[in-house]
């Protein structure tokens, strides 16, 4: 709120998602371009931040001005969020800090769990952006801390179980399985949550089902 009544006229919705998206840009290229030198992984915090940026304050800006578009606005940021993912997985994935592979894998169970929050949105108009405490913040944050130590401690491969991982490469892969486990949880809940809310009468419930 402080920030967007002290954002300049000329400074629109649209521009900050346009930066916000900027900064995730910038955040694959640090990731993507670390290969090349490692000194370049900084740019990742460069470019998380500004993708905090943009992308906290554009919704916030519109509010303040009363110039909200919902729907072009939820329909602009989640096209541009996936997007992002995609490029940011990418960039990981060609870094050389872990396994291509493992990096597409990870993009698939994020989308998981947006594809899980779009759905609940579309069933009961409540979007949500995070779960268990962990949303888009505090990812980023998880993210910017993560590259100090991945620069003074660069991942080295290791045998682990018959496979040549790097300890990054584990925590991820523990991050994916605990996605996984969070979307079956809520999964399971929402649906019970929605079967109790539109439960059929005892009368219609053995009725055969037409199709």
């Amino acid at each position: 709120m402080w920030l967007a009544q002290r954002t300049p006229k000329w400074v629109t919705p649209d521009i900050l998602t346009g930066i916000g998206f900027l900064g995730i840009v910038i955040a694959a290229a640090g990731y993507a371009l670390s290969d090349w030198h490692y000194g370049l992984l900084w740019l990742v915090v460069v470019g998380l931040i500004v993708n905090w940026y943009g992308d906290s304050l554009d919704g916030t800006l519109a509010r303040v001005r009363k110039i909200e578009r919902p729907r072009y606005g939820f329909y602009l940021d989640q096209s541009l969020d996936a997007v992002g993912q995609m490029l940011v997985a990418i960039g990981v994935g060609v870094s050389g800090l872990m396994h291509f592979e493992i990096a597409m894998f990870t993009l698939a169970t994020y989308f998981l769990m947006s594809i899980l929050s779009l759905i609940r949105a579309l069933v009961s108009n409540e979007f949500i952006l995070h779960y268990g405490k962990i949303g888009l913040t505090e990812l980023r944050i998880i993210f910017i801390a993560l590259i100090p130590v991945l620069y003074f401690f660069p991942p080295t491969p290791f045998e682990f179980l018959g496979f040549r991982l790097s300890y990054y490469e584990l925590l991820t892969l523990a991050w994916a399985a605990a996605t996984i486990f969070t979307f079956l949880l809520n999964l399971v809940k929402f649906s019970h949550q929605l079967a109790k809310e539109e439960a059929l009468p005892a009368s219609r419930s053995t009725a055969p089902v037409l199709s």
